[in-house]
């Protein structure tokens, strides 16, 4: 049985002369936000467990990232107001590399991704094991953070939804998993492919109930959930949604990471989550 692992994060004004984070939008920029879910990135890419990130070879963030790292920072959930943090990109064709280095890299640059963004969107990157794949491989999962999006989720009042979405980010796993709500009893998302993301989707939220989301090993869905096989499990309640404030009209992504060998320790599978 693993547990889980939240990861939270001040929410700071400015994070590096180049890349500022940003709590407003505009069609003039793109929006980039990177988060190094990589178990073994020093033994795949044969260099140092810490990158720098460069666009267009200039660095934007502060301090260099490692395993389990988020930049632009998370948000804190006991906040009294809440806002998206991304790092500020130019729009169109963009070079990302993950590099050692500080203002340029220096020497080593550990993966090139080439990605054309377009102004006003979000975007998050999120670092796998797969990282060195080809610079057009889906796997790399770069994808679009598109909860704001009424063409993916539709013009609902949201009074009594949060948006939700997940991936299965432990590369090494042997099948699907499901991401199964207790207070539901019912699954969420239901058979998710390693290397895989699903979109945001609505699901009802009520702040005075107590959940928690568990990774189960897909099977059919009459398997009772007390004969399934649990993979990790994490507390959604006010510690993850925020205390201080209603968190309908949230979005979050929720994130089964780790490497499947491991057992014990920061790098065996966990869940993440983090308000976007």
């Amino acid at each position: 049985m693993f547990f889980a692992c939240i990861i939270f994060f001040s929410c700071k004004k400015d994070f590096s002369k180049n890349g500022p984070s940003v709590t407003y939008w505009d069609n003039s920029q793109a929006y980039l936000k990177i988060i190094d879910l990589s178990p073994n990135f020093s033994a795949i890419t044969k260099g140092r467990d810490t990158f720098n990130i460069l666009v267009n070879g200039q660095k934007i963030n502060g301090s260099a990232l490692s395993f389990n790292s988020i930049f632009p920072y998370a948000i804190s959930p006991t906040t009294n107001t809440y806002t998206s943090t991304y790092a500020a990109v130019p729009i169109g064709n963009n070079t990302i590399q993950l590099a050692m280095g500080i203002n340029k890299p220096d020497s080593v640059v550990y993966a090139t991704i080439h990605e054309t963004m377009s102004g006003g969107q979000r975007y998050s990157l999120l670092i796998t094991d797969s990282i060195l794949k080809g610079s057009n491989d889906s796997s790399k999962m770069f994808v679009k953070d598109d909860y704001a999006d009424p063409s993916v989720v539709p013009n609902v009042p949201l009074n009594e939804y949060v948006l939700l979405r997940f991936g299965h980010l432990v590369l090494n796993d042997t099948g699907k998993v499901d991401l199964w709500s207790y207070a539901r009893n019912a699954a969420l998302f239901s058979k998710i492919r390693p290397d895989s993301i699903s979109q945001f989707a609505l699901s009802g939220y009520n702040y005075s109930a107590i959940d928690t989301f568990y990774v189960l090993r897909s099977t059919t869905a009459s398997l009772p959930f007390a004969q399934r096989q649990i993979l990790a499990k994490i507390a959604f309640n006010a510690s993850v949604t925020g205390s201080n404030i209603s968190p309908v009209g949230r979005a979050f992504t929720i994130l089964y990471k780790g490497d499947f060998k491991v057992t014990s320790g920061a790098k065996a599978p966990a869940m993440l989550t983090y308000i976007q």
